[in-house]
């Protein structure tokens, strides 16, 4: 035991002689802890500031497109998601091409028939390529919509 204790009194010592790298050996989890904690903590003006601009088509302009064009207007995605409803395909093209929106989605004639049927369907979904991340986050949050909209079907048959 003593050994030991002439050990510690040893480092103890020479720590004290020298204490720049005690205190930086310390300081790395503090450090790291805020960094952390900038980069992951929540910020609602980050939220607030991200707009995405999407056009639609509706081309059905039935019942469960009415529902889809509704989600845009309520809950967190009023905030964060503007529509821009066009008449024409080439409208929505024009609107891309000139940067005035992140993606154009195509909503297909008898959608809502084509659905509650089984039938295949497809959504159109144009990009805008010169943005990277919000026109992926417009096909993630329309390939979220259409399983789940499949999803719910399926449990109504």
């Amino acid at each position: 035991m003593k050994t030991i204790w002439t050990l510690v009194k040893k480092d103890l010592l020479r720590d004290a002689r020298h204490p720049w790298g005690l205190i930086v050996f310390m300081m790395i989890p503090v450090l790291t802890a805020v960094v952390m904690s900038l980069v992951f903590s929540p910020r609602s003006d980050l939220q607030k500031n991200v707009q995405i601009d999407l056009a639609v088509l509706d081309r059905d302009d039935d019942f469960l497109s009415g529902v889809l064009r509704s989600m845009a207007g309520q809950g967190p995605a009023a905030e964060n998601l503007r529509l821009h409803l066009v008449k024409t395909e080439a409208e929505g093209i024009r609107l891309v091409e000139k940067r005035k929106v992140c993606a154009f989605v195509v909503l297909p004639e008898n959608l809502t028939v084509d659905l509650l049927d089984g039938a295949p369907t497809k959504l159109t979904l144009y990009k805008n390529p010169a943005q990277a991340i919000l026109p992926r986050v417009v096909e993630e949050g329309l390939l979220i919509v259409c399983i789940g909209v499949s999803e719910a079907l399926e449990l109504l048959q």
